[in-house]
């Protein structure tokens, strides 16, 4: 067996870091949208980013964004309670974003540099830091009791 020396596994490390890894980052996509699984047993799952490098992060969205109460992968239904850090970060084609209230967490940074984003409505979720971003576009965020 070929052993693989330091120098040959530090010069990969660079050139990954150098050109970028592109990797995804979510167990499973359904209907345009990234998904980590949380728990199996529980059958829930959360909105993740589309790619390790956020730069071009669902750069193919555009228009009105309803995030689902549920969603299937391989025959199996998740429910939908929480959207991670940085999901949508930055999303620059979405204009409307409605967060129903099977949403219970909002993760820090979800709509940072949307752009485009104009008006956001939530009806349950538990906000997440830094959320939005204050230079963009927004104009109403509408709570829906």
């Amino acid at each position: 067996m070929k052993r693989v020396s330091v120098y040959q596994s530090i010069f990969v490390f660079v050139c990954c870091v150098a050109f970028g890894v592109d990797g995804v980052a979510a167990d499973f996509v359904s209907d345009g949208l990234y998904y980590n699984i949380l728990s199996e047993a529980d059958k829930t799952v959360e909105i993740t980013y589309e790619k390790s490098k956020v730069l071009t992060n669902y750069s193919s969205l555009s228009g009105e964004l309803v995030i689902p109460r549920t969603v299937e992968n391989i025959g199996v239904t998740y429910s939908v309670p929480a959207i991670g850090d940085n999901a949508f970060f930055p999303c620059k084609g979405v204009t409307s974003v409605t967060i129903p209230s099977n949403i219970v967490k909002v993760g820090g940074y979800t709509f940072q540099k949307c752009k485009g984003l104009t008006t956001v409505s939530v009806e349950n979720a538990v906000i997440g830091k830094c959320m939005f971003d204050v230079r963009s576009g927004l104009e109403s965020v509408i709570l829906l009791a």
